[in-house]
């Protein structure tokens, strides 16, 4: 099932949904961005393959989802940051991180984050 617009996502930047069940019915959801600011094409050539269901999927780097997930600052957004963090943060350049999320007026939920 496919959620969204593909050809205005693209042209807009906007993301695309898509949800299908798996072999033991349970959901898998994949969320396709479409790379249009400086920090999504950066994001993008620093991309590493998942092996996913068998099939190589390129994915961001945890810490380019961080600050993805930083921008879109719902609850779960930050519980995943969060747990994203945990796992590793400890590779992070928060310099890079910080300046990213200067640029998109976040720069006080990463510290906040980070305080916690």
């Amino acid at each position: 099932m496919l959620r969204g617009d593909l050809v205005r996502a693209h042209t807009e930047g906007e993301a695309i949904r898509l949800r299908r069940r798996g072999r033991l019915d349970e959901p898998i959801v994949v969320d396709l961005l479409f790379a249009t600011t400086p920090f999504e094409i950066e994001a993008l050539g620093r991309r590493e393959s998942l092996r996913v269901l068998g099939v190589e999927v390129p994915v961001a780097m945890p810490e380019d989802l961080l600050v993805f997930k930083l921008i879109a600052g719902r609850p779960q957004d930050l519980a995943d940051a969060e747990r994203l963090f945990a796992l590793h943060g400890s590779t992070f350049d928060l310099a890079r991180v910080r300046r990213w999320c200067r640029d998109f007026g976040v720069a006080d939920r990463l510290e906040a984050f980070l305080g916690a």
